[in-house]
């Protein structure tokens, strides 16, 4: 549920689950174009781990599809970073985090989330204001 409400804004979920260690993968593109002119802020991210060995999720502000609007951070500079647990063996369990809005930096992301794992196997799930 979501904490504030942000008048003229609106939320939405997205997610993505990342099959392939340090792959750069696009969860979102921010509706940036002319006319629209929104962002997103997170007010939530659940991270779900299916690997057998601890993961590391990097979040950034990039749209991955083209380089207009400017992106700011990478993998190696992520703007939002959260570790999660080993799951248990052979994807039979998963270990799970979830961050609330409280938790996270302020960041709002003007071109699109991108994201990278150091693990296989993770589940993200963000949900978004549109504002």
């Amino acid at each position: 549920m979501l904490e504030e409400h942000i008048f003229f804004s609106y939320p939405v979920i997205k997610q993505k689950r990342i099959n392939s260690a340090s792959t750069t993968v696009m969860i979102t593109r921010a509706p940036w174009q002319a006319g629209v002119n929104k962002y997103y802020k997170i007010h939530k991210i659940v991270v779900s781990n299916f690997d057998g060995s601890p993961a590391t999720l990097h979040l950034w502000d990039q749209d991955l599809s083209s380089t207009t609007p400017a992106g700011r951070g990478s993998a190696s500079a992520a703007l939002i970073t959260v570790g999660v647990g080993a799951g248990g063996a052979s994807g039979v369990a998963c270990t799970t985090k979830t961050i609330t809005e409280q938790e996270l930096p302020k960041e709002r992301f003007f071109a699109g989330i991108s994201a990278q794992a150091t693990s296989i196997n993770v589940h993200v799930m963000l949900e978004l204001r549109v504002i």
